[in-house]
């Protein structure tokens, strides 16, 4: 399994998680497996994401889809995230 780590902030956590939600079926359909969402214990709007994706190279895709990118711009997040890709061992 291959895993996107991303890390960014946004500006209003219910509104971003809103956007989120409503892409699952997206995200599933491109091959997401599974999702984590971390909240940073000092700053509520710092948000952590752990997805689990059937292959790397559709994690990699999904970075890049404009669709996400709108929806990014949408749900309010501040600045460019840090990504991280990882592959299980």
């Amino acid at each position: 399994m291959a895993h996107l780590l991303m890390q960014q902030e946004v500006a209003d956590y219910e509104k971003w998680r809103a956007v989120f939600n409503s892409l699952e079926g997206l995200r599933r359909s491109v091959g997401a497996r599974s999702e984590q969402i971390f909240r940073g214990a000092d700053n509520p709007n710092a948000v952590t994401l752990l997805i689990t994706w059937d292959h790397l190279d559709n994690a990699r895709a999904w970075m890049g889809d404009p669709r996400l990118r709108a929806a990014m711009k949408d749900a309010g997040v501040i600045g460019q995230p840090a990504i991280t890709y990882l592959d299980e061992s």
